[in-house]
Parts: structure tokens; sequence; C-alpha cells
């Protein structure tokens, strides 16, 4: 399957000159501050694989100075080119590369970049505002989202003829195109290319609803099982139709009308009624910004795995498509990108360095080494702006490198921007703020980490390790005066702790709003728990300890014979467990790990435990 090796940029809008962005068929996670030319890349990307659409001529245009539409850098010279290169490397290690300029097009040669086309998307933060961009007395209609972002990438399962005779394309953009265009001049309805058009168009409505068919079941699963939301989604298509009269007359408009895909939900809460409460005809007026965010993302990724070609150069480009999402579906998208899209090149740029930080860390804790990290800056050379791409450090990284400089203030800056930075990933949100509900300083996040880990149980020896070092290297005030020899001593231990503090995994296994259950008899009677858990609840796992899943706020309900008694709370479910255990008849596991069930498919909660 090919990949990117090479992505050359020349003169191409913010860049000036000529930039190699060297991948080698690895993923890119780019950190680029506003205004460095970020956005550069993505277009770059998609002027290039849109490039199989257009004519020649709407190609050069990009390329041409003398031309509006011309996206040539402004400080290059009138006699330098502008260009796009792409080099693709096959797993074989065979090349390929093609390019679009003024002088050189070659992206329609062979079916290479026509295959990339169909099986890549590009995902920004427009898709997801786009299903807000509706008021209160429309419905919310999908298809104007397909027509630009999306028909470009699906092939129907056949061609269509076009009036002059010849073959048109599987592509539904180049269908769509044909029919939008009309029948000019005016054929005689009886007539049979008046016949074969109207034809045309009711086998592209098939093939939409044939679409939309194979999509909304996996946009389904998505929605419950990945975003944990009790959502159901539907489409009603209102099929495109040609020639209508036109309103109050017995004229004919000679117009296609497009098509409308209506879409509707179902939101399954116990305090709706059955139906009609619980269908939601307007979605947009009832759900919140990250819902509907979560459908418009359910959505398009069902759309990505139905266009999936096996051999095909599969790129999937994201530019900061999560800033508008909370810190729980960014959490949840990254995760579906880093696990279900893992045979795509994947690049994923940002200008939130705190989302930047955490992607980091995803792609550490899931252990895949093929991605290269880069940041972004504006810079100027000869007076000229440009970006400057630098290889990404961690914080921690840099902490090592200026400790070997001798620089420690500097190291001991970068050590307490490690510490920080990880209480706050480790630590529960509402654990990180004080009673009056300010952000806790690092002395305050180290001292939540001590309680924590000793509320689950776990040595916290560490943490009271990095808390000494607090008092001196990680004090910013501390730095103004020292005596050398001791410093280099105390900061290579504060490093020491750092780095075995970092060792420590975690990682979400059970989102809010999943459903737990478990249950447990006595001589008598059988009791039955239903949990529905509130908080992101962790798996946590010190060297040498056995992993603990984190507190959490859950309600649950107990069932007495099948009949409700209780209804509480508990921040542990361990807790809870063992509590209800000592007084069963002992006939089940004494392990909550191997008792408690998710409720969805019944599996144990042991399968989520991963390490």
């Amino acid at each position: 399957m090919p990949k990117i090796k090479t992505l050359t940029l020349n003169n191409f809008k913010f860049f000036h000159g000529k930039e190699e962005i060297n991948l080698e068929r690895n993923n890119l996670l780019l950190y680029g501050e506003n205004g460095s030319g970020k956005s550069t890349i993505y277009w770059a990307l998609y002027t290039f694989l849109q490039s199989v659409f257009k004519q020649d001529n709407e190609i050069k245009k990009y390329f041409d100075r003398t031309k509006n539409e011309n996206l040539v850098n402004r400080f290059s010279s009138d006699t330098s080119e502008s260009s796009i290169v792409v080099e693709f490397e096959r797993e074989n290690h065979s090349t390929y590369t093609n390019q679009i300029s003024f002088n050189t097009i070659n992206t329609k040669d062979g079916n290479n970049i026509k295959e990339a086309v169909r099986a890549s998307d590009f995902l920004s933060y427009k898709l997801l505002s786009k299903l807000y961009d509706f008021s209160n007395s429309e419905y919310l209609n999908l298809f104007p989202i397909l027509e630009q972002e999306v028909l470009m990438h699906i092939n129907f399962r056949t061609n269509f003829t076009k009036r002059d005779g010849s073959a048109g394309s599987v592509n539904a953009q180049e269908w769509w195109r044909y029919i939008m265009a009309g029948l000019n001049p005016h054929p005689k309805m009886h007539e049979q290319e008046y016949k074969d058009f109207v034809a045309i168009i009711e086998r592209f409505n098939n093939e939409m609803k044939y679409f939309l068919n194979k999509i909304i079941q996996s946009s389904n699963e998505y929605l419950t099982t990945k975003f944990k939301l009790p959502i159901g989604l539907f489409f009603k298509y209102q099929p495109c139709k040609f020639n209508e009269f036109k309103p109050g007359t017995k004229s004919r408009s000679w117009l296609t009308i497009p098509p409308k895909i209506f879409i509707t939900t179902e939101f399954d809460h116990v305090k709706l009624a059955p139906h009609p409460k619980k269908v939601i005809y307007k979605p947009h007026t009832f759900l919140n910004e990250a819902k509907l965010s979560a459908i418009a993302l359910s959505i398009r990724f069902a759309i990505l795995e139905e266009k999936y070609l096996e051999s095909a150069a599969k790129i999937l480009v994201v530019d900061d498509m999560l800033i508008s999402l909370d810190m729980s579906n960014r959490n949840t998208v990254l995760d579906i990108i880093l696990s279900n899209f893992k045979e795509y090149q994947i690049i994923f740029m940002t200008h939130d360095k705190m989302l930047f930080e955490m992607a980091k860390q995803k792609i550490k804790d899931a252990g895949q080494d093929n991605w290269k990290l880069m940041e972004m800056y504006e810079s100027e050379v000869e007076g000229i702006p440009r970006p400057y791409i630098v290889k990404s450090e961690s914080y921690f990284d840099k902490a090592k490198k200026y400790f070997l400089l001798k620089e420690y203030e500097i190291a001991g800056n970068f050590l307490r921007k490690t510490t920080e930075g990880f209480c706050k990933a480790f630590l529960p949100r509402h654990m990180q703020y004080g009673s009056d509900c300010s952000a806790l300083d690092l002395s305050g996040l180290i001292t939540k980490c001590i309680e924590y880990t000793n509320d689950l149980g776990i040595d916290n020896r560490i943490f009271t390790e990095l808390s000494n070092h607090r008092r001196f290297v990680l004090n910013p005030t501390s730095h103004d005066t020292y005596d050398v020899p001791k410093f280099n001593s105390e900061v290579g231990k504060c490093l020491s702790t750092v780095e075995k503090v970092l060792e420590i995994k975690y990682e979400v296994i059970i989102p809010k709003t999943t459903e737990l259950n478990f249950e447990l008899s006595d001589a008598t009677d059988t009791y039955t728990f239903n949990i529905v858990v509130h908080d992101d609840m962790k798996l946590i796992k010190l060297d040498g300890i056995v992993s603990v899943l984190s507190k959490g706020r859950f309600n649950y309900k107990m069932l007495k014979n099948g009949i409700q008694l209780t209804e509480d709370s508990d921040i542990l479910i361990k807790r809870l467990y063992d509590t209800i255990y000592r007084t069963s008849d002992k006939a089940k596991n004494t392990d909550f790990w191997e008792e408690v069930m998710l409720t969805d498919d019944s599996s144990k909660l042991n399968i989520l435990r991963i390490y």
C-alpha cells in the first residue's frame, strides 16, 4: 500500500522557496501556531488530490500569477516555479512521484491518485459547524454537506451514458454535475433523449439511497458504542427531481431540484415517553453542540469506512477538527482515529498546544511508533515570512537536554511543565480545582495525586518524592542563586523521579455514560445492581503493582429478585462490589473484574484490563 514519502511545496501559499517535508511513510502529528502556515499543508494536499477532477486549465490557474485565483507565494520572484510534488513509496520501497504546477500536471495519469482520492478524506472544524448552521424552522438536510465534502470521494456501482453517447463516470460527483447541468437545448418530453436523462436521475436516486443504507448502521454503531450516546440516527431521502412545474403555473422549469437527506434522531431517555416524544425531527433544536458533533463525526467515519480501498494510498487529513469539542469527546475521537484507521496515513494538525500534547500521549499509550511529531512556527528569512518546521520534543526531553548542557534553571522549568502536564492528565478533572473553584498550582496538584493514589490503595511514595523536589527544583522562585554542584545533584535526582512518574500507565477504559451491572445472591434472594457511570474511569498501573480502576462518580440501582429497592451512588465500583460480596453466598468470583459486566454486550469488565 503506497504512503507519502515526501511532500515538497515550492512557492505555494505561505511556503516561500522549496520546502520538503519528509514523512518516510509515517503519520504526522503537527502543532502549528496561528499564522505559521499549517493550513497550507492541508490545502496543498487537498488541491493535489482534487486535481484529478479538474481540467488542466482549472489546475494551472492556481500556479499562474496573472490569475486572481492563484495560490503562488506573493514573495516569490516572477520567474520562480510554484508547485506541489508528492512522492509515494510502496511497502516494497518502490516509489512514484506526481506533481501539479503550471507546466506539469500528471496526477490524472494512471489510477494511483484517482484511487487515493476515493479512499482519502479531509476533516476540519468546518465539518462540525455545518450541522449547526440551520435555523429552527429548517430541517437538517445532509445533502449540501455531502455535495461539498463527500460526493467526490464516492463511487457508484455503475457509470452513466452522457447525452452525446460518451461514457460517464462511476464517481458520484460526476453524476451530480451532469444531472445539475440539465438538458439544453430542451428536447421534447416524449423523445428518447429526455427519457434517458430522467432514467439517469432515477438511477442516481437509487444509488444515493443504496449508499445511505450502507452507512446508517455503521453511523449508529459509532454513536452508541464509541460516543456512548443513547441516540438513534435515521435518514429520510427526498429524491432528486427534474423539470417540475413552476409554482402556480402550468409551465415546466427545466431545472434539476437537488435531493434532500433529512436527519432524524431518536433520543432514548428513560424520562421521555415512547414515540413521538423520543423522535426528534429537527435534532439541532434539541441536541447540544457536543451531541451534534458526535452525529457529524459518526456519519463521516462511517463514510470513510465505506469507501475503503485495500491497495490505494489512504490519507486522512485532520485539521483543527477537535477544537470545538470538550475533553471527553476529544478523547473519544482520538481513540477512534488511532484504533479504527491504522491502515491510513494520518496527518493530524492543530494550533492547540494542549490538544497536541494530549495526542502525543495517546500515541505513546497506543504504542504506535509510526508517527513523526513536528512543530511549526512563523519565522523570517531575509525579511520574508516563511514557516519554520522542527521535530517536536517533549518537555521532559528538553529537560534532559538542558540538564546535559548544564542549563539547570531551564531544565528545572521544563521539569515543572512536565510534572504539571502529567498531574492534569492523571487526575480526574474535578480534583484539579480548589474549594474556591480556582485551578490548583503544582503544589496542590501533587498533593491531590498523593490523596488520589492513597484512596485507590496505590503506593504513593513516588508522588511524595516528587513533592520534595517541588520545594527546590520545581519551584520557579528558587533559581535566582544556587550552589552549582548541589543544584546539579538535585536536578539529576528530580529527573530520575519524574522519569519514574512518566512510567505510570493510565488510560480511560470506561467512558462516562457507560452502563454496567453485576448480580450476587445470598441464601434466599438475588440482588442485581445496574450502574450508570458519570465520570471517565481510568485503568492505572504502576511498575510492579497490579493495575487498579480509578474513582469515578456513578449511580446505581439495587434490585431484589427483579424489584427495585434502592438507588444510591458510590465512588469506587470495587468498594461497592466488595461490600455486597461479603454478605453474599460467595458463589461468585471474589474479583469484581470477573463479575461486573458491560451492559451493552454482557462481556466481563476484565476484557478492558489491558495491563
